[in-house]
């Protein structure tokens, strides 16, 4: 029996059959599942600052892109209104669709969520990796003397 306070590992096969009395190898897909948070256990926390950040290029056109768009907006969902989310896309370039703001109307979220999809373009790592700096204002520069 599961204990409640542990993780679930899930082992789906990939594969619908084996052949008997041969040697093979079997595919599978392990997840692990984090257990339900403790209520009791539970505090008072600051709000969250998120930045979405979706590849829209051709290799993740059709469902992988599908997928990572339900995933982020399932991510949304669970934010509270106080939390601040961005969405970017990039794909040869980045695309700020919603910049920083709170989550309160995910219904404005969602009208700029449809946008990620457009997928056909080659994919620019670098940009995907500097997208999350154009979300929020750039923090004063610290002088430190040593």
């Amino acid at each position: 029996m599961p204990n409640a306070k542990s993780p679930t590992v899930l082992i789906t096969p990939l594969k619908l059959a084996l052949i008997a009395g041969a040697a093979q190898k079997l595919p599978v897909l392990v997840r692990i599942q984090a257990p339900d948070p403790d209520p009791a256990m539970q505090s008072a926390r600051g709000p969250y600052h998120l930045a979405l950040v979706i590849d829209r290029s051709g290799s993740m056109s059709g469902a992988p892109l599908a997928e990572a768009v339900r995933c982020a907006w399932d991510i949304v969902t669970r934010l509270q209104p106080t939390d601040r989310a961005a969405l970017v896309v990039f794909d040869d370039g980045v695309d700020l669709l919603v910049p920083a703001q709170p989550v309160g109307d995910r219904g404005a979220l969602y009208a700029h969520w449809r946008r990620c999809m457009p997928a056909a373009r080659p994919t620019c790592t670098a940009a995907g990796r500097r997208a999350p700096t154009r979300c929020y204002p750039p923090r004063p520069k610290r002088h430190w003397r040593g």
